[in-house]
């Protein structure tokens, strides 16, 4: 059975790894569009813009892979089992796995030098360049990928303003409660934060672009990170049969609705059995999980993926960890612990604790994981976090 994986990363990785494993014996290819060898993403917004020296390569043994290089895919023939590339050839499969992930989203008003978005390593490379060349950064949106990049531009030494249309970072996954305190820790690392206003014009371009927000302040931007998130990479797969809404349309398995076509990592949208609905988990735990249990179903092993999704980020020294999925309207109750105070927030809904966010705090965000697995009660979530 030949197996060819689309896209080049994590998901990529563990799919191949987990093919080696069970001792599959048919070629495996992976198709990335990088000229890189495959990598991991998650050190680009960290360790690689600080030019702090560490290489983001995969553990993954490619020797025995067909790695196609620098090369898109443009179509996909489920009727007779081919994909179609950039350079006008086509690769037949046995089994397909997407795992193209997802393009950053951009702002029309904004191009032109000096104007990034961070997906890539030769997109870090070049930010990194600007961030030092100016000294200056603004990063709109701050999600995780803005916020880790303002962390890190603020070791550097640059000047970090943050542009957020939400009332605090990480609202929207965080909520505004448990997002002012993550507020306080920008503003306290001199990150100059500016919520609730929005980009409405860009003046000038290059050393000279400043841009006017919504409140009518102007702020100079000679190096600007668009940092509004992403949306998955699936205009290739028009007219293929395969389903999309916001993603591809999967099982627990990673399964989509043609045969022997799989999805996994940010362009997959899968059905989560802990939560009766359809997810797509824009984090790297979640794209090495599902390549791994993907392989396993193209293998004729089916094993649905039920974990508690579980996700961090890097910033200021500090680990910020979430276990589950909290979503807009749970109850939230701000907890210090250890010796050093540390905020942890449990989160719920209708009594059940939905999920546990952490700065810091390690030790008490990760034991919470079998209770949320249960759907224990925020009553006993919260008597764990005094243990």
């Amino acid at each position: 059975m030949d197996v060819v994986v689309v896209g080049a990363g994590i998901t990529a990785s563990r799919v191949v790894e987990e093919l080696q494993a069970k001792g599959h014996a048919g070629r495996i290819t992976v198709i990335g569009a990088e000229r890189h060898q495959p990598y991991d993403r998650p050190p680009l917004s960290k360790e690689v813009l600080r030019g702090e020296g560490r290489e983001p390569t995969l553990p993954t043994d490619w020797s025995g892979v067909q790695l196609l290089l620098s090369r898109q895919v443009v179509a996909l023939s489920t009727s007779d089992k081919q994909i179609r590339l950039d350079d006008g050839t086509t690769s037949p499969y046995d089994a397909l796995v997407i795992a193209t992930g997802a393009r950053p989203r951009t702002l029309p008003v904004l191009s032109g030098a000096g104007v990034h978005v961070l997906r890539s390593r030769d997109d870090a490379a070049a930010l990194a360049d600007d961030i030092r060349r100016a000294g200056r950064l603004v990063v709109i949106g701050a999600g995780f990928i803005g916020s880790e990049v303002a962390a890190s531009a603020r070791a550097m030494g640059a000047a970090v303003t943050m542009i957020e249309i939400l009332p605090a970072p990480l609202s929207r996954v965080l909520g505004e409660q448990v997002g002012q305190a993550i507020a306080t820790m920008h503003g306290e690392q001199g990150v100059d934060l500016h919520c609730g206003v929005s980009v409405q014009e860009s003046r000038g371009e290059g050393d000279d672009r400043e841009l006017v927000l919504s409140d009518g302040q102007v702020v100079a931007a000679p190096v600007v990170l668009v940092g509004l998130g992403v949306t998955p990479d699936t205009g290739w797969l028009d007219g293929s049969g395969v389903e999309v809404d916001d993603g591809v349309v999967c099982d627990a398995t990673g399964r989509t609705s043609v045969g022997q076509v799989w999805a996994a990592g940010d362009v997959a949208r899968w059905w989560h059995p802990l939560y009766d609905a359809a997810i797509r988990m824009e984090h790297w735990t979640s794209a090495a999980a599902q390549g791994s249990v993907v392989a396993q179903s193209v293998l004729g092993e089916d094993r649905p993926l039920d974990e508690v999704p579980y996700f961090w980020s890097d910033q200021y020294g500090l680990k910020l960890q979430m276990l589950g999925r909290p979503a807009p309207g749970d109850d939230v109750t701000l907890l210090q612990v250890g010796p050093k105070e540390r905020l942890v927030a449990v989160y719920g809904r209708s009594g059940v604790a939905t999920a546990v966010f952490g700065v810091g705090a390690a030790r008490w965000v990760m034991r919470s994981g079998p209770l949320l697995q249960e759907r224990s009660s925020v009553d006993e979530a919260i008597a764990l976090m005094g243990t």
